[in-house]
Parts: C-alpha cells; structure tokens; sequence
C-alpha cells in the first residue's frame, strides 16, 4: 500500500510541475510576442500599481526581489523606453520610476493578451473544476508553508 501511495504522490507532484513549467514557458513565449519579458511586464504592473509611490524598494518589496535585480530591470526598461525616472523629492539616495506613454499602450496589448491566454488555458474546466482547482492548490500552497526543506533534508540524510 506504501509503495502504491508514494507512486501517486509522485505522479501527482509531477503533474503539478510539469503544468507549472509549461504554463511559464508558454505565457513568457506570449509576452516576448510583445516585446516583454515575464520580469518586465511584472515590473511594469508594479509601477502602475504604485504610481507615484514606485521606488526602486517599493518595486523590489512588491515583486519579492533584492533592490540590486531590480536596478538592472529598471536600466533596461529605460533603454527600451518604457519608464523614465526622477530624483525622489524626499530622498536623495533614490528616485521614482514612471511609465511612458510607449508603456502604458505596451501593457494595454499586454493586459489583453495575459488574460486572452488564461481564459483560453482554463477553458476546458468547468466552473467547479475551477474552485476545486482554485481550492486545492491554495490548500498545497498552504501546506508547503509548513514544511521545513532543511529538517527534511537532514532526516534523510540520517535514514541513510
């Protein structure tokens, strides 16, 4: 029964990360059509979302980076003209970050596009598909919070 168990568990945890990687490789291979990068279209939302709040911090606290991935990311959406920066009135070891023009049309396309893509991924499932989907993979999300890589990892080391 062990064995039976473990071979689902398997199976299951692949199923989950071969959807995982696909679903990214598919949506970045859909943004570069538009000139984008996952990271940049991500960067770009976070700008729009912060408006005159977007530092570089604020941009790396909301996207879960260091401060350091997100200068090259902000120097390579300057070149691309897509953001424009300006000394932070109050701070002058930073600055703020706003869209251009040329920005705001690439994440209109972009927007469009992103939810195109996932209304056409989900599209096979049912509603109640969608809320056990929905509900299940919270519930792995939550459980994976419990877990604790480095005591596994050490437990299995002593097995051996």
């Amino acid at each position: 029964m062990h064995d039976a168990r473990q071979k689902l568990e398997q199976t299951a945890w692949f199923a989950v990360v071969d959807a995982y990687e696909k679903c990214g490789r598919q949506y970045a291979a859909m943004l570069s059509e538009l000139s984008l990068t996952v990271a940049q279209y991500d960067a770009l939302n976070v700008i729009r979302t912060l408006g005159d709040a977007a530092t570089p911090r604020a941009i790396a606290d909301r996207l879960l980076v260091t401060r350091g991935n997100v200068t090259g990311l902000l120097k390579r959406l300057q070149e691309h003209d897509l953001v424009t920066t300006r000394p932070h009135p109050e701070d002058a070891r930073s600055f703020l970050c706003a869209l251009t023009v040329s920005a705001h049309a690439r994440l209109k396309r972009a927007d469009r596009a992103a939810n195109t893509f996932i209304r056409q991924q989900l599209a096979p499932f049912s509603d109640a598909a969608l809320n056990i989907m929905t509900r299940d993979m919270r519930h792995m999300s939550s459980h994976l919070d419990t877990l604790n890589p480095t005591t596994i990892a050490s437990d299995a080391i002593r097995e051996t």
